[in-house]
């Protein structure tokens, strides 16, 4: 997995350096990304946010002009937050406190496959992930009452780690204006942890 990063990461390094030294300007694109997130199974919903700089990787007219090296920033948050004052049976017997964070960093390569007009805004991309996860989770939990009211009284445990896995995207997007997009998107993404996530989202962007 560490080669892979690496390799497209060289590849990258290798694209921007050599635009200098062509008269061909190749396109390049950014993006804001941004949706829900279902962590898991969706037992743990949230929000994300992606910000993404491309870049092609062939000036020809062939099937690499379809291709875009991509680099993507993601945030993810989601938490669940049962009641905890003055609480009932009921309350008490609700799914417990989990709580999930990452940073990613996710090198890509996007693939173009249409070039029908209608079609041409559809896209894949895969790539391998890197980043950073805070997880904390309900361990234990009590129902205590202090003489006016019952409360929950949790333990929490923590899972603070480095997470490397794969995303899947699979999106189209449309010209809004001359040099300007919109789009959606689905992503699927697996990392060491097992951790399997979706995020469904919207994106707007530039292109130069």
């Amino acid at each position: 997995m560490y080669k892979l990063i690496l390799t497209i990461s060289l590849l990258f390094i290798l694209q921007v350096s050599s635009n200098g030294q062509n008269t061909y300007t190749k396109k390049q694109l950014l993006s804001i990304t941004g949706g829900r997130v279902a962590f898991g199974t969706g037992d743990i919903l949230g929000l994300g946010i992606g910000v993404t700089y491309g870049r092609e990787l062939n000036k020809n007219k062939n099937e690499l002009s379809k291709l875009i090296f991509e680099t993507e920033v993601i945030f993810e948050n989601g938490s669940i937050t049962p009641k905890i004052e003055n609480i009932t049976i009921q309350d008490f017997n609700k799914p417990g406190f989990r709580h999930t964070t990452n940073v990613i960093l996710n090198p890509k390569i996007t693939w173009h496959p249409a070039t029908n007009k209608y079609l041409n805004g559809v896209y894949l991309s895969l790539g391998p992930t890197l980043g950073y996860t805070w997880q904390s989770r309900e361990k234990k939990a009590t129902m205590q009452f202090d003489g006016i009211q019952s409360n929950r009284v949790i333990l929490l445990d923590y899972k603070n780690r480095f997470i490397g896995g794969y995303r899947i995207n699979l999106g189209y997007d449309i010209e809004l204006v001359k040099k300007y997009f919109f789009g959606v998107r689905v992503d699927f993404s697996n990392n060491n942890l097992a951790d399997i996530n979706t995020f469904a989202a919207i994106k707007f962007g530039k292109i130069f």
